[in-house]
Formats: C-alpha cells, sequence, structure tokens
C-alpha cells in the first residue's frame, strides 16, 4: 500500500486512535519496527523497520506521518506510556526529530487510570475489585493487568519480547500487535462510560492530563 494512501485509509475521519510501537529486545539504542495505529473499526500496522530500509522513504515521508497523526489536534492519541514509545520512534525514520515534542492531543492511558484510582477509590464495582487473586494481580502487570481489571481478561504478552525486526513477522505477532493498540481504545471507552454511569465530569479528569486539545469534542464512545 503506498504511503500517501495507508495515511489516509488509516487516520480517516477517525477522532480517537490506539498508537503503540514495537521494537526489538536488545540494544540500548533500539529503533522503533512497527508502528500500530488502530480506530474502533481497524487496525494498521505500519512496517517502520522496512520503511526505513526503503531508500524511497524520504523525510516528506516521515514528516507527513508525524504532521497528519501525532501533530494533529483533531485526532486523539492513546497510549501507554506512550512519551517512551515517542523516544524510541523519534530515532527510527529520518527528519523527524522529537516526535514527543510535536505531539499534540494525546492520552497517556496510564496516567488517566492513575488519576482516576487516586480520585476515586470507588470507581469500579466492588464485583470487579474482588475479582481475582493476588497472585493473579502480580502476574498481570502494566497494561495487560490494567485490561484484566477493567474488561476481565488480560493480553497475551508472550510476543512482546520476541524478535520484532525479522521479516516475515509470525501471526502471532501481527495478532499481538494488533491487540496492544486496539485495547486502548477498549480501556478508554470503558472509562468514559463509567466515568458517565457515576456522573464524573468526564471533561474535568481529561483537562487534569493537561495533554488533551481544549478543542477536541468529547463525543459518546462506540460500544464496546
Amino acid at each position: 500500500m503506498p504511503f500517501e494512501i495507508f495515511i489516509g485509509s488509516a487516520l480517516g475521519k477517525s477522532t480517537v486512535v490506539g498508537v503503540d510501537i514495537e521494537w526489538p529486545p536488545f540494544g540500548t539504542l533500539a529503533k522503533a519496527t512497527v508502528l500500530q495505529i488502530a480506530t474502533h473499526d481497524k487496525i494498521f500496522l505500519l512496517d517502520i523497520f522496512s520503511l526505513r530500509e526503503d531508500k524511497s522513504c524520504s523525510v516528506i515521508n516521515s514528516q507527513q506521518l508525524i504532521g497528519d497523526l501525532f501533530g494533529n489536534r483533531h485526532i486523539l492519541k492513546l497510549g501507554y506510556g506512550l512519551k517512551e514509545d515517542l523516544h524510541v520512534l523519534s530515532r527510527s525514520l529520518p527528519g523527524i526529530g522529537d516526535v514527543s515534542k510535536s505531539i499534540v492531543n494525546w492520552i497517556d492511558i496510564k496516567n488517566l487510570w492513575s488519576n482516576i484510582e487516586t480520585k476515586y477509590p470507588s470507581f469500579l464495582p466492588p464485583a470487579v475489585l474482588n475479582d481475582g487473586d493476588t497472585c493473579s494481580q502480580e502476574t498481570h502487570k502494566g497494561l495487560s493487568g490494567l485490561v484484566k481489571l477493567l474488561l476481565g481478561l488480560p493480553l497475551d504478552k508472550k510476543e512482546q519480547f520476541s524478535d520484532w525486526q525479522k521479516r516475515p513477522l509470525r501471526t502471532s505477532q501481527f495478532i499481538y500487535a494488533a491487540l496492544d493498540a486496539f485495547c486502548l481504545l477498549e480501556v478508554y471507552d470503558y472509562l468514559q462510560k463509567r466515568s458517565q454511569f457515576l456522573e464524573i465530569d468526564w471533561r474535568g479528569v481529561l483537562e487534569k492530563l493537561g495533554t488533551v486539545h481544549h478543542s477536541f469534542e468529547l463525543k459518546q464512545t462506540h460500544n464496546v
């Protein structure tokens, strides 16, 4: 798929997207190999590794990606530990600079949940809090633990430390990468719906993060 078509298809009319990045588990300055962009009805995996090796990938292509996605104030970007992902991405494509400084209108789900959990200790139904034992909570940490807590099942993280530079990727890697981005939308939807049910000021919750653009229109979420 040509780069320009990918950008148009991936973004489309979406106002909220889940974003994640994979990179090799070895090396202190590893570069991104896969960029995942998830909407409520599509999930795109951009092969950053092959794009970087392709001599036809210009600085203009890279800057278009940054501008159309990360610099677009009309699209809310969801991530988990997003700043770290963006630092890795910044050294992975030619001419894009520090993406963490150019991104606008974004939410780190990790910070969002931390704020909600701190301010609203009774946010989750008792049945959810009582479901699962301590051992399970210790086993599933990070995004996988949050997904299990809110949605009932953890993410399968077996491919997390696999070789993301080797081509072709395995089917299990495609599935892992796609779910890592898509689950961010499901978590965000759950938190928004739960806030509405509890009559919590959702806009106020987002504004406290300080990363959501003031012009972003908060709309009713999709059914999960």
